[in-house]
């Protein structure tokens, strides 16, 4: 798999597995790119009734094996039908932002506006010596 695939792959697969009813969320899925159970199983080497009966929650909760043999081949059906993943989970432009967190610790703003070759448009003096932006 590209690593488009291996993005996609670990976006449905964690989204299964962090899901309160994985079963659930596996259907929702399948149904959502448009893919038939019978067209699943037979991707998958299994018969339709054991995606029907995870599916349903009639088996237990589906194993980390399971999974991933089942969103591959969600994976692999999709590229060769609608490409609903590709055009809907997978950036565009691959430069943009594609998570956010949090600083170990405590930075200046100002420090950040000189990496980023960033001007404050007003600068408003506080006794600590730190700077604040405070809108025009």
């Amino acid at each position: 798999m590209d690593s488009d695939n291996d993005e996609i792959l670990a976006r449905i697969a964690g989204n299964v597995v962090a899901s309160p009813n994985p079963c659930t969320a596996l259907k929702v899925w399948r149904k959502r790119l448009n893919i038939k159970q019978i067209q699943l199983a037979k991707e998958m080497g299994v018969s339709p009734s054991v995606l029907s009966d995870y599916e349903s929650g009639r088996r237990s909760s589906p194993g980390v094996g399971f999974v991933k043999k089942y969103v591959k081949a969600l994976i692999k059906l999709d590229k060769t039908h609608e490409r609903i993943l590709e055009r809907n989970l997978v950036p565009k432009d691959k430069s943009t932002i594609i998570a956010i967190g949090e600083f170990k610790r405590p930075v200046r703003a100002s420090l950040i506006a000189e990496m980023i070759k960033g001007k404050f448009l007003r600068v408003k003096r506080i006794s600590t010596q730190r700077s604040t932006v405070t809108p025009s």
